[in-house]
Protein backbone atom coordinates (compact mmCIF):
# COMPACT_ATOMS: atom_id res chain seq x y z
CA UNK A 1 0.00 0.00 0.00
CA UNK A 2 1.69 3.23 -1.21
CA UNK A 3 1.37 6.18 1.19
CA UNK A 4 4.18 8.35 -0.24
CA UNK A 5 3.26 11.90 -1.24
CA UNK A 6 5.05 14.60 -3.20
CA UNK A 7 6.50 17.55 -1.29
CA UNK A 8 3.76 20.01 -2.22
CA UNK A 9 0.78 17.77 -2.98
CA UNK A 10 -1.53 15.72 -0.78
CA UNK A 11 -3.57 13.05 -2.59
CA UNK A 12 -7.17 14.06 -3.16
CA UNK A 13 -8.29 10.68 -1.84
CA UNK A 14 -6.02 9.78 1.10
CA UNK A 15 -5.89 6.23 2.39
CA UNK A 16 -7.34 7.24 5.73
CA UNK A 17 -7.57 10.24 8.06
CA UNK A 18 -4.47 9.21 9.98
CA UNK A 19 -2.39 9.20 6.84
CA UNK A 20 -3.98 12.46 5.71
CA UNK A 21 -3.02 14.17 8.98
CA UNK A 22 0.52 12.85 8.78
CA UNK A 23 0.88 13.94 5.16
CA UNK A 24 -0.41 17.41 5.96
CA UNK A 25 2.07 17.88 8.81
CA UNK A 26 4.94 16.61 6.70
CA UNK A 27 3.98 18.83 3.78
CA UNK A 28 3.75 21.92 6.01
CA UNK A 29 7.13 21.21 7.55
CA UNK A 30 8.74 20.63 4.17
CA UNK A 31 7.27 23.84 2.78
CA UNK A 32 8.67 25.79 5.72
CA UNK A 33 12.08 24.18 5.29
CA UNK A 34 12.17 24.98 1.59
CA UNK A 35 11.16 28.63 2.20
CA UNK A 36 13.80 28.97 4.93
CA UNK A 37 16.46 27.43 2.67
CA UNK A 38 15.54 29.87 -0.10
CA UNK A 39 15.90 32.84 2.25
CA UNK A 40 19.26 31.60 3.49
CA UNK A 41 20.43 31.10 -0.10
CA UNK A 42 19.23 34.60 -1.04
CA UNK A 43 21.19 36.29 1.72
CA UNK A 44 24.24 34.14 0.98
CA UNK A 45 24.19 35.07 -2.71
CA UNK A 46 23.57 38.74 -2.02
CA UNK A 47 26.46 38.88 0.41
CA UNK A 48 24.10 39.66 3.26
CA UNK A 49 23.76 43.19 1.89
CA UNK A 50 20.27 43.75 3.25
CA UNK A 51 20.24 46.83 5.48
CA UNK A 52 23.78 47.92 4.61
CA UNK A 53 24.67 51.59 4.94
CA UNK A 54 27.51 53.72 3.65
CA UNK A 55 29.64 55.83 5.98
CA UNK A 56 32.20 58.39 4.81
CA UNK A 57 35.32 59.47 6.70
CA UNK A 58 35.21 62.98 8.15
CA UNK A 59 38.30 64.95 9.13
CA UNK A 60 36.90 68.37 9.99
CA UNK A 61 34.64 69.82 12.65
CA UNK A 62 32.52 71.26 9.82
CA UNK A 63 31.26 67.72 9.21
CA UNK A 64 29.95 67.40 12.77
CA UNK A 65 26.19 67.86 12.39
CA UNK A 66 23.69 67.42 15.20
CA UNK A 67 21.13 64.78 14.30
CA UNK A 68 23.38 62.90 11.89
CA UNK A 69 24.56 59.34 12.51
CA UNK A 70 28.16 58.20 12.77
CA UNK A 71 30.17 55.05 13.35
CA UNK A 72 33.50 54.93 15.17
CA UNK A 73 36.41 53.08 13.57
CA UNK A 74 39.90 52.03 14.60
CA UNK A 75 41.33 53.00 11.19
CA UNK A 76 40.87 55.57 8.42
CA UNK A 77 41.88 53.28 5.55
CA UNK A 78 42.95 49.75 4.69
CA UNK A 79 41.39 46.34 5.21
CA UNK A 80 41.70 45.90 8.99
CA UNK A 81 39.30 48.47 10.45
CA UNK A 82 37.37 47.57 13.60
CA UNK A 83 34.10 49.28 14.51
CA UNK A 84 32.55 50.19 17.86
CA UNK A 85 30.13 47.46 18.92
CA UNK A 86 27.64 46.71 21.69
CA UNK A 87 27.60 48.10 25.23
CA UNK A 88 28.78 45.70 27.92
CA UNK A 89 29.17 46.65 31.56
CA UNK A 90 32.16 48.97 31.22
CA UNK A 91 33.12 49.43 27.57
CA UNK A 92 32.32 48.72 23.91
CA UNK A 93 33.84 45.60 22.34
CA UNK A 94 34.57 45.78 18.63
CA UNK A 95 31.91 44.50 16.23
CA UNK A 96 32.48 41.00 14.90
CA UNK A 97 30.00 40.74 12.02
CA UNK A 98 31.92 41.57 8.83
CA UNK A 99 35.09 42.33 10.76
CA UNK A 100 37.68 43.39 9.95
CA UNK A 101 36.14 46.06 7.72
CA UNK A 102 37.57 47.32 4.45
CA UNK A 103 37.70 51.06 3.83
CA UNK A 104 37.60 51.93 0.14
CA UNK A 105 37.90 55.54 -1.03
CA UNK A 106 37.18 56.72 2.54
CA UNK A 107 33.95 54.68 2.62
CA UNK A 108 32.92 51.90 5.01
CA UNK A 109 29.92 49.72 4.20
CA UNK A 110 28.27 48.19 7.26
CA UNK A 111 24.96 46.95 8.65
CA UNK A 112 24.32 48.61 12.04
CA UNK A 113 22.57 46.98 14.98
CA UNK A 114 18.86 47.62 15.42
CA UNK A 115 18.29 45.80 18.73
CA UNK A 116 20.39 45.96 21.90
CA UNK A 117 20.69 42.19 22.07
CA UNK A 118 22.91 42.31 18.97
CA UNK A 119 26.40 41.65 20.27
CA UNK A 120 27.98 41.31 16.82
CA UNK A 121 27.06 44.31 14.66
CA UNK A 122 28.50 47.83 14.81
CA UNK A 123 26.42 50.48 16.56
CA UNK A 124 25.58 53.91 15.17
CA UNK A 125 26.02 56.99 17.33
CA UNK A 126 23.74 60.00 16.82
CA UNK A 127 25.49 63.30 17.38
CA UNK A 128 23.67 65.91 19.44
CA UNK A 129 24.43 69.26 21.03
CA UNK A 130 26.81 71.75 19.43
CA UNK A 131 30.47 72.72 19.17
CA UNK A 132 32.26 72.19 22.47
CA UNK A 133 29.26 70.38 23.98
CA UNK A 134 28.48 67.40 21.78
CA UNK A 135 26.46 64.42 22.97
CA UNK A 136 26.92 60.83 21.73
CA UNK A 137 23.54 59.11 21.73
CA UNK A 138 23.17 55.37 21.21
CA UNK A 139 19.55 55.08 20.03
CA UNK A 140 19.55 51.27 20.17
CA UNK A 141 20.48 51.34 23.86
CA UNK A 142 18.49 54.54 24.55
CA UNK A 143 21.40 56.21 26.29
CA UNK A 144 24.38 58.55 26.06
CA UNK A 145 28.03 57.53 26.06
CA UNK A 146 30.26 58.94 28.79
CA UNK A 147 33.60 58.34 30.52
CA UNK A 148 32.70 56.75 33.84
CA UNK A 149 35.79 56.50 36.04
CA UNK A 150 39.01 58.34 36.84
CA UNK A 151 40.57 55.13 38.20
CA UNK A 152 39.46 52.67 35.48
CA UNK A 153 39.16 52.80 31.70
CA UNK A 154 35.37 52.82 31.47
CA UNK A 155 33.05 53.85 28.65
CA UNK A 156 29.45 53.47 29.74
CA UNK A 157 25.94 54.32 28.63
CA UNK A 158 23.32 56.22 30.65
CA UNK A 159 19.95 57.89 30.15
CA UNK A 160 21.22 61.33 31.24
CA UNK A 161 23.17 63.25 28.61
CA UNK A 162 26.77 64.25 29.17
CA UNK A 163 28.92 66.22 26.75
CA UNK A 164 32.10 65.71 24.74
CA UNK A 165 34.53 67.92 22.89
CA UNK A 166 35.52 66.72 19.42
CA UNK A 167 38.53 67.92 17.45
CA UNK A 168 40.66 66.37 14.72
CA UNK A 169 44.37 65.64 14.56
CA UNK A 170 45.94 64.05 11.46
CA UNK A 171 42.43 62.94 10.42
CA UNK A 172 41.86 61.15 13.74
CA UNK A 173 38.95 62.23 15.92
CA UNK A 174 39.94 63.40 19.41
CA UNK A 175 36.81 62.79 21.48
CA UNK A 176 37.06 63.88 25.10
CA UNK A 177 34.32 63.35 27.67
CA UNK A 178 33.67 66.35 29.92
CA UNK A 179 32.09 64.14 32.60
CA UNK A 180 35.43 63.57 34.34
CA UNK A 181 38.93 65.08 34.21
CA UNK A 182 41.02 61.99 33.38
CA UNK A 183 40.65 58.64 31.59
CA UNK A 184 38.20 60.50 29.42
CA UNK A 185 39.57 60.22 25.85
CA UNK A 186 37.82 57.69 23.62
CA UNK A 187 40.37 55.28 22.13
CA UNK A 188 40.68 51.83 20.57
CA UNK A 189 42.51 49.17 22.57
CA UNK A 190 43.82 46.66 20.02
CA UNK A 191 45.11 44.30 22.74
CA UNK A 192 41.66 43.95 24.30
CA UNK A 193 39.69 44.45 21.05
CA UNK A 194 37.50 47.15 22.54
CA UNK A 195 36.72 50.86 22.59
CA UNK A 196 36.94 52.66 25.92
CA UNK A 197 38.26 55.80 27.63
CA UNK A 198 41.91 56.42 28.50
CA UNK A 199 44.20 59.21 29.66
CA UNK A 200 46.88 58.39 27.08
CA UNK A 201 48.18 55.65 24.83
CA UNK A 202 46.08 53.21 22.82
CA UNK A 203 45.08 53.71 19.20
CA UNK A 204 43.42 56.72 17.63
CA UNK A 205 39.82 56.52 16.45
CA UNK A 206 38.16 57.84 13.30
CA UNK A 207 34.66 59.12 12.66
CA UNK A 208 32.62 58.03 9.65
CA UNK A 209 29.42 59.93 8.90
CA UNK A 210 26.40 58.18 7.41
CA UNK A 211 25.98 58.94 3.71
CA UNK A 212 23.39 58.16 1.05
CA UNK A 213 23.89 56.77 -2.44
CA UNK A 214 22.53 57.88 -5.80
CA UNK A 215 22.39 55.03 -8.30
CA UNK A 216 21.37 55.22 -11.96
CA UNK A 217 19.49 52.39 -13.68
CA UNK A 218 19.38 52.12 -17.49
CA UNK A 219 15.87 50.65 -17.24
CA UNK A 220 16.13 48.64 -20.44
CA UNK A 221 19.03 50.47 -22.08
CA UNK A 222 20.89 48.30 -24.59
CA UNK A 223 23.83 50.46 -25.59
CA UNK A 224 26.51 52.67 -24.08
CA UNK A 225 27.17 52.94 -20.36
CA UNK A 226 24.76 53.82 -17.57
CA UNK A 227 26.12 56.95 -15.82
CA UNK A 228 27.72 56.68 -12.42
CA UNK A 229 27.85 59.49 -9.86
CA UNK A 230 31.45 59.91 -8.74
CA UNK A 231 30.33 62.12 -5.84
CA UNK A 232 28.04 59.47 -4.34
CA UNK A 233 27.49 58.78 -1.48
CA UNK A 234 26.32 62.14 -0.13
CA UNK A 235 25.81 63.37 3.40
CA UNK A 236 22.26 64.01 4.57
CA UNK A 237 20.53 67.02 2.95
CA UNK A 238 23.34 67.59 0.45
CA UNK A 239 22.21 69.00 -2.90
CA UNK A 240 22.54 66.41 -5.68
CA UNK A 241 22.78 67.40 -9.34
CA UNK A 242 21.17 64.82 -11.61
CA UNK A 243 23.37 63.44 -14.38
CA UNK A 244 22.48 63.20 -18.06
CA UNK A 245 22.26 60.04 -20.15
CA UNK A 246 25.91 60.11 -21.15
CA UNK A 247 26.53 57.38 -23.74
CA UNK A 248 23.55 55.27 -22.65
CA UNK A 249 21.05 54.42 -25.40
CA UNK A 250 18.02 52.24 -26.07
CA UNK A 251 17.15 51.02 -29.56
CA UNK A 252 14.09 52.74 -31.02
CA UNK A 253 13.86 55.17 -28.11
CA UNK A 254 14.94 58.63 -27.04
CA UNK A 255 16.12 59.37 -23.51
CA UNK A 256 13.45 61.35 -21.62
CA UNK A 257 15.00 61.98 -18.21
CA UNK A 258 14.94 60.05 -14.95
CA UNK A 259 12.33 58.93 -12.46
CA UNK A 260 12.44 57.42 -8.98
CA UNK A 261 10.16 54.62 -10.25
CA UNK A 262 10.96 52.40 -13.20
CA UNK A 263 7.43 52.82 -14.61
CA UNK A 264 7.59 56.62 -14.37
CA UNK A 265 5.08 56.88 -11.53
CA UNK A 266 7.55 58.42 -9.07
CA UNK A 267 9.30 61.79 -9.03
CA UNK A 268 10.66 62.87 -12.42
CA UNK A 269 14.04 64.58 -12.84
CA UNK A 270 15.56 66.11 -15.95
CA UNK A 271 19.32 66.13 -16.46
CA UNK A 272 20.96 68.91 -14.36
CA UNK A 273 17.95 69.08 -12.00
CA UNK A 274 18.79 69.18 -8.29
CA UNK A 275 17.33 67.68 -5.13
CA UNK A 276 18.23 67.42 -1.45
CA UNK A 277 19.08 63.84 -0.54
CA UNK A 278 17.52 62.25 2.55
CA UNK A 279 17.79 58.54 1.70
CA UNK A 280 19.37 56.20 -0.81
CA UNK A 281 17.99 56.97 -4.27
CA UNK A 282 17.82 54.97 -7.50
CA UNK A 283 16.97 56.93 -10.65
CA UNK A 284 15.55 54.97 -13.57
CA UNK A 285 16.02 56.12 -17.17
CA UNK A 286 12.81 57.03 -18.95
CA UNK A 287 12.50 56.33 -22.64
CA UNK A 288 10.26 57.81 -25.35
CA UNK A 289 9.58 55.67 -28.43
CA UNK A 290 11.11 57.34 -31.47
CA UNK A 291 8.36 59.07 -33.43
CA UNK A 292 5.91 58.82 -30.53
CA UNK A 293 3.65 61.57 -29.21
CA UNK A 294 3.27 62.77 -25.64
CA UNK A 295 0.26 63.50 -23.45
CA UNK A 296 0.99 65.84 -20.55
CA UNK A 297 -1.36 65.74 -17.56
CA UNK A 298 -2.17 68.98 -15.73
CA UNK A 299 -3.73 68.81 -12.24
CA UNK A 300 -5.58 72.08 -12.90
CA UNK A 301 -5.63 73.26 -9.28
CA UNK A 302 -4.84 69.95 -7.62
CA UNK A 303 -3.23 69.98 -4.18
CA UNK A 304 -1.98 66.40 -4.14
CA UNK A 305 -0.60 63.66 -6.38
CA UNK A 306 1.64 63.82 -9.43
CA UNK A 307 1.67 62.35 -12.94
CA UNK A 308 4.46 61.90 -15.46
CA UNK A 309 3.89 62.61 -19.17
CA UNK A 310 2.77 59.58 -21.18
CA UNK A 311 4.34 58.81 -24.54
CA UNK A 312 3.25 56.26 -27.15
CA UNK A 313 3.24 55.77 -30.91
CA UNK A 314 -0.10 53.95 -31.26
CA UNK A 315 -3.55 53.89 -29.62
CA UNK A 316 -3.05 53.43 -25.90
CA UNK A 317 -5.13 53.77 -22.75
CA UNK A 318 -4.40 57.03 -20.94
CA UNK A 319 -2.70 56.84 -17.57
CA UNK A 320 -5.25 56.69 -14.75
CA UNK A 321 -5.61 59.95 -12.83
CA UNK A 322 -3.39 60.26 -9.75
CA UNK A 323 -4.13 63.91 -8.88
CA UNK A 324 -6.26 64.87 -5.87
CA UNK A 325 -7.92 68.09 -4.77
CA UNK A 326 -9.27 68.63 -1.28
CA UNK A 327 -13.06 69.01 -1.26
CA UNK A 328 -13.39 67.88 -4.87
CA UNK A 329 -13.83 64.66 -6.84
CA UNK A 330 -12.08 64.06 -10.16
CA UNK A 331 -14.59 64.08 -13.04
CA UNK A 332 -12.71 63.71 -16.34
CA UNK A 333 -10.02 65.20 -18.56
CA UNK A 334 -10.43 68.05 -21.04
CA UNK A 335 -8.14 69.63 -23.59
CA UNK A 336 -8.92 73.09 -22.14
CA UNK A 337 -8.56 74.07 -18.47
CA UNK A 338 -12.08 75.54 -18.28
CA UNK A 339 -13.65 72.39 -19.75
CA UNK A 340 -14.63 73.97 -23.08
CA UNK A 341 -12.52 71.59 -25.17
CA UNK A 342 -12.70 67.85 -25.83
CA UNK A 343 -13.49 65.50 -22.94
CA UNK A 344 -11.59 62.30 -22.19
CA UNK A 345 -12.74 59.83 -19.56
CA UNK A 346 -10.25 58.50 -17.03
CA UNK A 347 -8.32 55.69 -18.73
CA UNK A 348 -9.83 56.42 -22.15
CA UNK A 349 -7.97 55.26 -25.25
CA UNK A 350 -6.11 57.93 -27.21
CA UNK A 351 -4.59 57.56 -30.69
CA UNK A 352 -1.38 59.41 -29.77
CA UNK A 353 -1.42 60.93 -33.23
CA UNK A 354 -0.42 64.31 -31.75
CA UNK A 355 1.01 65.82 -28.60
CA UNK A 356 -1.67 66.96 -26.17
CA UNK A 357 -2.16 68.45 -22.72
CA UNK A 358 -5.10 67.20 -20.66
CA UNK A 359 -6.51 69.20 -17.75
CA UNK A 360 -8.21 67.56 -14.78
CA UNK A 361 -11.81 68.70 -14.24
CA UNK A 362 -13.14 68.68 -10.70
CA UNK A 363 -16.61 68.42 -9.15
CA UNK A 364 -17.09 70.10 -5.81
CA UNK A 365 -18.23 67.76 -3.06
CA UNK A 366 -21.70 68.57 -1.70
CA UNK A 367 -22.70 67.84 1.88
CA UNK A 368 -26.21 67.76 3.38
CA UNK A 369 -27.34 69.23 6.70
CA UNK A 370 -30.24 67.30 8.25
CA UNK A 371 -32.20 68.61 11.25
CA UNK A 372 -33.63 66.14 13.76
CA UNK A 373 -36.40 67.30 16.10
CA UNK A 374 -35.23 64.81 18.72
CA UNK A 375 -38.77 63.72 19.73
CA UNK A 376 -40.55 67.11 19.69
CA UNK A 377 -44.04 67.25 21.21
CA UNK A 378 -45.43 69.20 18.25
CA UNK A 379 -44.52 70.79 14.94
CA UNK A 380 -42.12 69.65 12.23
CA UNK A 381 -38.30 69.77 12.11
CA UNK A 382 -37.01 72.32 9.56
CA UNK A 383 -35.79 71.11 6.20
Amino acid sequence: MNIFYTVFDIPKTPINSKHKSLAYKCTTMLKSCVMYACLVLFFFISGNSFGQNKYKLITSTSDLVAGDKYIISSAQSGTSAQLLGYQNTNNRPQATTGAPYTISSNIITATPATVNTDNASPYEITLGGSTGSWTLYDAVNSGYLYAASTSSNFLRNQSTSTTWTITFSSNAAVMTSTAIASRNILKYNSSSSLFSCYSSGQSSIYLFRKAYTVNYDGNGSDGGTVPSDASSPYFLNTTVTVLGAGTMTKSGNTFAGWNTAADGSGTAYAAAATFSITSNVTLYAQWTPTGGKTVTFNGNGNDGGSMSPQTASSSTALTTNAFTKTGYTFSKWNTVADGSGTDYADGATYSFAADMTLYALWLINNYNVVYDGNSPSSGTAPV
